[in-house]
């Protein structure tokens, strides 16, 4: 009989937590919220025009729509957006939940954001797009379905890499292809002269640098002079080296 009452009291007490005046402790507890999913208890607390939904803190400046996009909490980041979030707001480091979005594949999220008006082009600090944050994760599905709202598929970042170099330099096969398939260009140089073959051979990314050279690659030096080809023989140099130290190792242990 004292449990149902201790539960009663508890249970009447959740039901009239209210936001704190502070409007940084008010986002502390909302937070919590929202990167567990409780997405009841995060309308209850927003019923009211108590709290500004667009607040950023700290010293990233996130809102807390970039906090839901972020670990995909698709049920309060779609609360946050009916009550007039800002869905192109950009943190410290220039990005937009969509871009934290792309970057941990929240494909519902993404969808949600999307059908707000959320602006695939919009590019951080270093440049970079949704499309390089999919690109750099391999996030080969998504990237597909990105494409409906944009046509730039060579944007570059602030080094002048776009989603087809940072593809290769992580070995996303499946990724590379599909870039190539929506019209990459294939032999285009960032700022230092590296085409996407460089970034596949310096990375020892062979079947990717296969890929390229069978969709029209060619060997052409960067401002330094070097050529994919010597990014190849530098990784197996390096590769062989190991391997000889690794042997020494267990024949000496």
């Amino acid at each position: 009989m004292e449990f149902l009452k201790d539960l009663a009291k508890s249970l009447r007490s959740a039901r009239t937590v209210e936001l704190p005046d502070d409007k940084s402790s008010a986002y502390y507890m909302l937070m919590s919220m929202i990167i567990g999913n409780q997405y009841r208890s995060v309308s209850d607390l927003l019923s009211g025009p108590k709290f500004d939904v667009n607040y950023a803190h700290g010293r990233t400046n996130r809102n807390l729509l970039h906090i839901a996009a972020n670990c995909g909490s698709y049920e309060c980041l779609n609360i946050l957006l009916k009550k007039g979030a800002n869905v192109n707001f950009q943190d410290m480091s220039g990005c937009t939940p969509l871009h934290l979005a792309a970057r941990n594949g929240q494909r519902k999220c993404i969808d949600k954001l999307l059908e707000y008006k959320a602006d695939v082009n919009i590019r951080n600090n270093e440049g970079l797009t949704t499309i390089h944050w999919l690109a750099v994760n391999g996030r080969t599905e998504l990237l597909h379905d990105l494409f409906m709202y944009t046509q730039d598929v060579d944007v570059e970042d602030a080094q002048g890499q776009t989603a087809l170099h940072v593809a290769c330099q992580n070995g996303h096969k499946s990724t590379v292809v599909c870039l190539l398939d929506h019209g990459a260009e294939i032999n285009r140089p960032n700022h230092y002269g590296w085409m996407p073959l460089h970034f596949a051979c310096s990375h020892g990314q062979h079947d990717t640098a296969t890929i390229l050279l069978q969709r029209g690659a060619v060997f052409q030096p960067d401002k330094n002079n070097k050529t994919p080809l010597n990014f190849c023989i530098e990784v197996c140099i390096v590769r062989d080296e190991l391997m000889s130290t690794r042997q020494k190792q267990e024949y000496t242990s």
